[in-house]
């Protein structure tokens, strides 16, 4: 498992860093080695946008377990290389997933859930692959130029 990111507002951690960051970068490290998985778990940090590429075309999907993410750009980035996404219910991003289609959603106070559908995603790797494509269809609405048509049409339905 490879953790990529800092945990900050700013991928680098010169902006608006948020202090629990390295806190639970610790926690995890050190649940890691109680359970013995320090030698498959990495802790990546702050990747250029070349090495996140060269990350999310390697991976066989991710996941987004956060509870407050404002969106959760991981998932569309992830789609954009076509793999798969696990999402919690609770992130602003699952309103673009179909459940099982595009990507899984689970509630981020179910552990089990999670764990079965990350069980899913590494043995089913048709599903997978399949969920990866549709995802990158899916991407295609988040970008400047889908996002300026709905803001428009959005406008023109207050001002009629």
């Amino acid at each position: 498992m490879v953790f990529v990111g800092n945990g900050s507002f700013s991928g680098s951690g010169r902006g608006l860093g948020l202090s629990k960051s390295s806190i639970w970068r610790e926690k995890l490290e050190t649940l890691s080695k109680e359970m013995g998985l320090q030698d498959r778990v990495v802790f990546a940090g702050h990747l250029s946008q070349k090495e996140l590429d060269s990350m999310y075309e390697r991976c066989k999907f991710t996941v987004l377990p956060s509870v407050k993410e404002g969106f959760g750009l991981v998932v569309v980035e992830s789609w954009l290389h076509a793999k798969a996404s696990i999402v919690t219910n609770q992130a602003g991003v699952a309103e673009l997933i179909e459940d099982g289609k595009n990507g899984m959603l689970v509630n981020p106070d179910d552990t089990d859930s999670l764990a079965s559908k990350i069980s899913i995603l590494l043995d089913d790797k048709e599903l997978t692959r399949v969920m990866g494509e549709r995802g990158f269809e899916t991407s295609k609405q988040c970008s400047m130029e889908e996002g300026l048509k709905s803001e428009t049409r959005a406008i023109d339905e207050l001002l009629a």
